[in-house]
């Protein structure tokens, strides 16, 4: 799973339009019922099938997000919930996006 991203988006490595966001951790706080999810960028997919550690920096995106969630919610992959959780932020945020 992952999140392309296809406005103009500038990195450490130049301006792409095929951002690729790929969550590489989730961690649930139950207490405060949120979850922490820390985010990978590449340049394009073929630079994270390529070498997974050449990643990229952008000015936009941050390395983790947190997340409220409910109990219902919970019945769903931690994965697939924090991409949608995920996604939806940036849609909010007036980002395109894609999910692959």
């Amino acid at each position: 799973m992952a999140i392309k991203i296809t406005d103009n988006i500038q990195t450490d490595k130049g301006v792409t339009t095929l951002l690729y966001l790929n969550i590489s951790d989730v961690n649930y706080d139950k207490k405060n019922k949120n979850i922490l999810v820390m985010i990978k960028t590449y340049l394009n997919e073929a630079e994270r099938i390529t070498n997974e550690n050449d990643t990229c920096k952008t000015f936009v995106f941050k390395s983790h997000y947190r997340f409220d969630y409910t109990l219902s919610e919970l019945t769903t992959n931690a994965f697939e919930l924090a991409y949608t959780k995920l996604n939806d932020q940036l849609e909010a945020d007036g980002y395109t996006t894609v999910s692959v």
